[in-house]
C-alpha cells in the first residue's frame, strides 16, 4: 500500500485555483476579483480546519482531513505577491485569511480575562489590603486566578502613578528607532507627551 502525499495533493488544488484567479489576471481589477475569490476559498478552508481541530481529531494535516497551514500560508503569500505585481489592493477576505494564518489574536482578545483584570484592579483600588482568597470569593474565581493577576506584569504604555510613559516603553521605543519612522508632522505632538 503506497503512502499518499497529501501536501502535494493540496498544493495541486491550490495551484489550480490560483491558475484561474490571480494567475490569469492581466490587470488590477481582475487580480482584485481573483484575490477576493481566493480569499473566500482560504477562509472556507480555515473554517474547515477549525472545525476539524474542535472535533478533537488527531493528526488532521497528516491524515489529509484538511489542507496544511503551510500550504495555505504559502498560497496566501503568492496571492499577496500577485496583488503587489498588479498594484491591486488586497481584499479584506484575503487579509482576514492572512491574519489567521499568521496566528494573530490581538484583535480578538479574551474579553473575560480583561474584565476580570479590570474588576480586580478596581477592587484593589478600593481595598488595597485585600487578601487573595477574599478577592477570589468576591470576584467569583479561583484563588490561583488572583495569584496569576498579582504576578502578571503591568500592562500598558502609561504609568498609573503620574500618567507619564512607562519606563520600559520609553526604553523599547528608543531601541526600535521609533522617531525615524514617525512622519515629521506628528513628531511635535508625540514629543509633547
Amino acid at each position: 500500500m503506497s503512502k499518499v502525499n497529501y501536501i502535494e495533493l493540496y498544493d495541486h488544488i491550490f495551484r489550480t485555483l490560483w491558475d484561474v484567479t490571480t494567475g490569469a489576471a492581466i490587470n488590477a481589477r481582475e487580480c482584485y476579483r481573483g484575490a477576493k475569490y481566493y480569499g473566500v476559498f482560504l477562509l472556507s478552508e480555515i473554517e474547515r480546519y477549525r472545525i476539524a481541530e474542535a472535533s478533537g481529531e488527531r493528526s488532521i494535516e497528516r491524515r489529509g482531513l484538511v489542507a496544511p497551514k503551510s500550504i495555505m500560508s504559502a498560497w496566501a503569500y503568492n496571492i499577496l505577491e500577485d496583488c503587489h505585481y498588479h498594484r491591486a489592493t488586497p481584499p479584506m477576505e484575503l487579509i482576514d485569511a492572512v491574519y489567521y494564518l499568521m496566528g494573530c489574536s490581538h484583535r480578538h482578545p479574551d474579553k473575560r480575562k480583561t474584565d476580570l483584570a479590570d474588576h480586580y484592579r478596581e477592587l484593589r483600588r478600593r481595598r488595597p489590603n485585600i487578601g487573595v482568597r477574599e478577592a477570589s470569593r468576591e470576584l467569583g474565581v479561583e484563588p490561583s486566578s488572583i495569584s496569576r493577576l498579582n504576578k502578571s506584569p503591568v500592562s500598558g504604555v502609561y504609568n498609573s502613578d503620574d500618567g507619564g510613559y512607562n519606563e520600559e516603553f520609553l526604553r523599547i521605543r528608543e531601541l526600535t528607532s521609533f522617531y525615524d519612522f514617525v512622519p515629521i508632522g506628528w513628531r511635535i505632538v508625540i514629543n509633547e507627551k
